[in-house]
């Protein structure tokens, strides 16, 4: 770990044993920020001082040798990012700097005493809470804020994805406004935290608490609105909320950064409110069970509870493998049902007493005759039903997969049709039979099939194409060239 002497400016390296006590900074970056090769020689130091991010790294410094502290920990300049490796594990092990801190620093540039005064909490407290239920300030009616308190919920910091961590993570952490005033700390502004986030105050912002005690979904609900200068960043910075770690690839996208995310989250959890998610965009009609970014779980921060003891699942190479409850859409033969409400292992209010509610989504079967391979439909919602379900006899449980990639096309069994001899590459017709193959992702190159003419002897053909989870089998008769091509 490099850390910044708080009198010399000078960075030294520390191995994990002998790191001393430190002040960390959080902050959201502004234009000019003091990097790692602006401060590494004495040189370069002298060109820092008059960059505009300066100021901000004397003001932690000052704060750390007012709190008697000789070292502080910087992200902007202490990481070399010129070397991916040691940012990737500077971005692994960015919960532990701030958990590990003696003190954090939580710096609003956009706050101001001489214009907004002092947040307090002469607004009303009272309304606040710190219940299992939860709230949200983008989903239920927050209360009217007044003067400072609007003006601190309104700040930048609140909205940044990496901060979530580190408002989280440390035991003690301090506000200041633009001109280094003392704002207050966590523990005295946690009713307003709490108004401005939703995450619960007297077990998570005082000292980080046990966040094992909140469901996955309700943890990433606490993200939800937050936004990121790099996609891939939405997934980083939760690694630590979720107590994971996953490789730094920039340039995979966010959804795919995001995917791997929850896939490790999976092997060590078996928490199903992962899978209580609502989709953003309305068109969409098939999905797997994983979201594609926090902000699909913007809905689910209502605290879903958890039994002690769950069924495990998976991830395979066929799908996503778990046992859920099941129930057949009312008004459909059980037997032959497409379309099924699924009951998630979670629910609302203590499971030891049982639940009343709990989380249901849509599954839909994606082969017909195939009993056990599904995908998710009508992701926009989920909804809170009754449990157990008024129809419990019709409720049973099944061991299902569900792909995470849902492109699916159907494919009839014997009714797909090739002109050999069309010269012109159009699409093959195909034809509706009652018997369907699995599914075929729909991939780049097979929307459309072409095979070029060419000359057959009078033999019979039987070629086998494989096509993702099952095969295309094409009879293949004589073909004779005519005089005309």
């Amino acid at each position: 770990m490099r850390l910044l002497h708080t009198s010399t400016y000078e960075l030294k390296e520390f191995i994990s044993s002998d790191i001393p006590e430190y002040a960390i900074l959080s902050h959201t970056w502004e234009e000019e920020e003091i990097l790692f090769e602006d401060i590494h020689n004495p040189a370069s130091r002298k060109v820092a001082t008059r960059k505009r991010g300066w100021r901000k790294v004397v003001g932690t410094c000052e704060r750390a040798k007012e709190d008697g502290l000789d070292w502080v920990w910087i992200d902007t300049c202490c990481i070399n990012k010129d070397s991916s490796a040691e940012l990737s594990e500077a971005i692994n092990s960015m919960f532990r700097y701030y958990r590990n801190s003696f003190v954090c620093y939580a710096y609003l540039s956009d706050y101001h005493v001489h214009v907004n005064g002092f947040p307090g909490k002469e607004d009303a407290e009272t309304t606040a809470f710190d219940s299992l239920s939860g709230y949200h300030p983008h989903v239920d009616s927050c209360p009217v804020l007044k003067d400072g308190n609007a003006a601190f919920a309104k700040c930048r910091w609140f909205t940044r994805g990496w901060t979530l961590q580190e408002l989280i993570a440390p035991s003690e952490m301090v506000f200041f406004d633009a001109e280094w005033n003392n704002l207050g700390t966590k523990y005295n502004l946690r009713w307003l935290i709490n108004q401005v986030t939703g995450i619960p105050h007297h077990t998570v912002l005082i000292d980080g608490g046990n966040l094992k005690r909140y469901s996955i979904a309700t943890r990433m609900s606490w993200a939800a609105d937050r936004q990121t200068t790099r996609e891939e960043d939405q997934a980083y910075s939760l690694m630590g909320i979720f107590g994971v770690n996953i490789p730094t690839l920039y340039g995979e996208g966010g959804e795919r950064a995001f995917m791997r995310l929850q896939e490790e989250i999976i092997k060590y959890s078996d928490d199903q409110s992962i899978f209580a998610w609502m989709s953003n965009t309305k068109e969409e009609t098939r999905r797997g069970l994983l979201a594609r970014s926090p902000s699909e779980f913007k809905k689910s921060h209502v605290g879903f509870s958890l039994r002690p003891s769950r069924a495990p699942y998976s991830l395979t190479n066929h799908g996503l493998h778990i046992h859920l409850p099941m129930q057949s859409y009312p008004g459909s033969d059980f037997g032959n049902a497409q379309f099924y409400y699924a009951y998630l292992d979670c629910g609302l209010g203590d499971p030891a007493a049982g639940w009343a509610f709990g989380p249901v989504i849509c599954l839909r079967k994606m082969v017909q005759g195939s009993d056990n391979l599904y995908e998710r439909c009508e992701p926009q919602s989920f909804s809170i039903r009754s449990w157990p379900p008024s129809r419990e006899e019709e409720v049973v449980v099944k061991e299902i997969y569900v792909p995470q990639e849902s492109n699916f096309q159907h494919l009839a069994y014997n009714g797909i049709k090739f002109d050999f001899g069309r010269k012109d590459p159009r699409p093959p017709s195909v034809a509706t039979t009652s018997t369907s193959m699995p599914y075929i992702p729909k991939g780049p190159d097979q929307s459309r099939i072409q095979i070029q003419p060419m000359v057959f002897s009078w033999v019979l053909c039987i070629c086998f194409i494989a096509c993702g989870c099952g095969y295309c089998v094409i009879r293949i008769s004589k073909y004779r060239k005519s005089s005309s091509d």
